[in-house]
């Protein structure tokens, strides 16, 4: 299992230089924009930054639209603005600098960026990566070091795209009287937009519109899955998806885990118009929109607002929080998934919590208090089980969010979506990063893998090890790209319980970077909150 990502691509450090600038014709005009040479090679990166996708509406709160076509020749070598966002999109420690500096944030923020190899084109065009970034549906851009896809383009021979989306209140506020239901999920309605200007537009950057995987972490996993849910079954117009750490079903859940808490009973977007003095009646919409984005940007942070998407009658988002039985009754696409989790996901929102049983049952996810007696068996401080062994009640703590959050879903989602004949593939990510400081070195966290799927680590920063992950998840990740029937070296996942297979990468278990693991090792604990997820979303 997994032998074709164990053939490590070749170990140049993948540092780029300018080199001539190249030129892009697409439906929205024409575009100049860089090349890049990675030394040693010949094996040139294009990079066209800040290629509108969309036009920012006039009215906030209003479905992007086109852009109109332009006959002024326009440079793409800088990120456009990234959107409002809630709060400072965390830094990744230990990556390469940034070439270029992006802007301020803005609500013209709606940006594409095309990362594209410069070899000869065969078969076609190349395999398209598209990638939806996190942020728990309140912040997130496109246009920051760890995402430059320059190095996952150049080291696989794929395109790979990112784009903006509204989030927060921009994006996903909720409703509102006089806005329609079509509307409440804007920052959506902006991914598919993306989506269709790059189907449109790819095989101007080499690329093949009928090889397109859509990828994502977070959030953004959720939001790849949410596509996926809402695609109907024939022809899809994508032709696989990877999801990182995220899928629908954790929405209702973990939102308050992932992203901003907040104590009201209320609505977000109500509780916001309260604070900017606008009425809760048929003015609140024009209100809203009269307020300036910092106005509304402060009062969200101020009042620590979650946001998420809200069901709209299956236009962006299913009926009801029920994504497995969208697929068990064998809707949406049909086309190969690769998904997976981290070991120690939760690690993130603990740090600064108190990371104690008592507190996990009291206030945190009352609904495990009836399981606690099966969970604090499960989880031992101080001792081992089939779910890992626990140094302390950080770590056991840190391990029952996880398993409840991120792996058990992952292995739902994952066993429901083999049940119904759909390639499927599964990954555990469990490389720590001896770098970081302490607490994170320790633990493979939410997020952790995002450097080294892309590329971006800094070469001086890393261990031999982490280097080794990196190419394994870059070379994984474009070959099921390319081939995903194949699953990128992943063996494929079955439905029958006790029988499911899962790459891990990196770990005790994995001392030459990746070994097949059984699911059982990773799910050992998952029975215990089986309950809790069928009365969810019922499909077993």
């Amino acid at each position: 299992m997994l032998t074709s990502i164990l053939i490590l691509a070749a170990t140049t450090v993948l540092q780029l230089t300018h080199a001539q600038t190249p030129s892009v014709t697409v439906s929205n005009g024409v575009f100049i924009g860089t090349a890049t040479t990675i030394p040693g090679t010949s094996q040139r990166v294009r990079k066209f930054l800040g290629l509108p996708y969309a036009v920012t509406p006039p009215l906030r709160f209003s479905p992007p639209q086109p852009p109109p076509p332009s006959s002024i020749v326009r440079q793409a070598i800088n990120y456009g603005p990234g959107c409002i966002q809630q709060g400072a999109v965390p830094d990744f420690p230990g990556l390469r600098p940034l070439p270029v500096t992006p802007p301020p944030d803005s609500e013209d923020c709606l940006y594409v960026n095309i990362y594209a190899p410069d070899g000869p084109v065969l078969d076609g065009g190349r395999a398209v990566m598209i990638w939806f970034y996190g942020g728990a549906f309140s912040q997130g851009t496109s246009g920051i070091s760890v995402f430059d896809g320059s190095y996952l383009a150049a080291s696989g021979d794929v395109i790979v795209v990112s784009f903006n989306y509204r989030t927060n209140v921009f994006g996903f506020p909720g409703l509102i009287p006089g806005l329609p239901l079509s509307q409440t999920n804007l920052g959506l309605l902006d991914q598919r937009l993306a989506f269709q200007w790059v189907k449109q537009n790819i095989a101007a950057f080499g690329g093949d519109p009928s090889k397109i995987t859509l990828f994502g972490e977070s959030a953004g996993a959720v939001s790849v899955d949410l596509l996926y849910l809402t695609t109907p079954p024939t022809n899809p117009p994508f032709r696989a998806a990877i999801l990182q750490s995220g899928t629908y079903f954790m929405v209702d859940n973990a939102i308050g885990l992932l992203g901003p808490r907040s104590n009201s009973s209320l609505p977000p977007i109500q509780q916001l118009a309260a604070a900017v003095n606008c009425l809760w009646d048929a003015t609140t919409l024009s209100c809203l929109r009269s307020k300036t984005p910092t106005t509304l940007k402060s009062a969200s942070e101020s009042l620590n607002l979650p946001w998420q998407p809200t069901p709209d009658e299956g236009n962006t988002v299913p009926t009801s929080n029920h994504g497995h039985k969208v697929r068990a009754l064998f809707r949406g696409a049909r086309v190969p998934i690769l998904l997976g989790t981290n070991a120690n996901e939760a690690l993130m929102f603990l740090l600064g919590s108190p990371s104690t049983f008592d507190f996990l049952f009291s206030s945190q996810f009352p609904e495990l208090a009836p399981y606690q007696g099966a969970i604090r068996a499960s989880y031992p401080i101080g001792g081992c089980s089939a779910a890992g062994c626990f140094r302390d009640e950080l770590a056991a703590v840190v391990q029952v969010v996880t398993d409840y959050i991120f792996t058990c879903p992952a292995a739902r989602e994952a066993r429901v979506s083999a049940l119904t004949l759909v390639p499927t593939y599964r990954y555990l990510y469990n490389q720590t990063q001896p770098f970081l400081p302490f607490p994170l070195n320790s633990f493979a966290f939410h997020a952790a893998e995002l450097p080294l799927v892309f590329g971006t680590l800094d070469p001086g920063s890393v261990t031999p090890a982490v280097a080794a992950i990196s190419r394994v998840m870059m070379q994984a990740w474009t070959e099921f790209a390319k081939n995903p029937v194949a699953g990128g070296g992943f063996k494929r996942y079955t439905s029958i319980p006790f029988l499911g297979e899962i790459g891990e990468l990196g770990g005790p278990r994995a001392p030459n970077g990746v070994a097949a693991v059984d699911n059982t090792v990773v799910d050992g604990s998952c029975w215990i909150y089986s309950n809790i997820y069928q009365r969810r979303d019922p499909v077993f």
